[in-house]
């Protein structure tokens, strides 16, 4: 089996088939705002759809105060795909939810926070 291993700046991305890890776990950090209120962490490869491609990752919301509404978005051979993070609570952590079943890569994400869940807009794609 043919094991890739690549280390930066806290991010570990272990490719092979097997689970992968990437990003730093949870912690809430009340001075995020939008996108680096999101992280994204435990990126798992070939768990999902039978596939070997396919990438799954769990997130949460950093802030502990604000709420969260975003996109994990997976670069697939067909282009950008967007999940929908729906409303996440200050502190909340999904696990299992964003997932492709033919992924390229390590996902990223776009994210809007406020204090109000009734008036918070999914950022514009892009």
């Amino acid at each position: 089996m043919r094991l890739i291993l690549v280390v930066s700046a806290g991010f570990l991305l272990v490719v092979g088939g097997q689970p992968t890890a990437a990003g730093l776990p949870p912690q809430t950090d009340a001075s995020c705002q939008g996108s680096s209120c999101l992280n994204i962490y435990n990126v798992r490869v070939g768990t999902r759809c039978g596939t070997k491609d396919s990438i799954e990752a769990d997130f949460s919301n950093e802030s502990g105060s604000q709420y969260l509404r975003g996109y994990i978005i997976f670069t697939t051979l067909k282009g950008k795909e967007y999940s929908a993070t729906n409303l996440v609570k200050p502190g909340q952590k999904v696990v299992g939810a964003a997932y492709t079943c033919h992924g390229l890569g390590t996902p990223t994400g776009i994210a809007n926070t406020g204090t109000d869940p009734n008036h918070l807009d999914y950022p514009l794609r892009h």
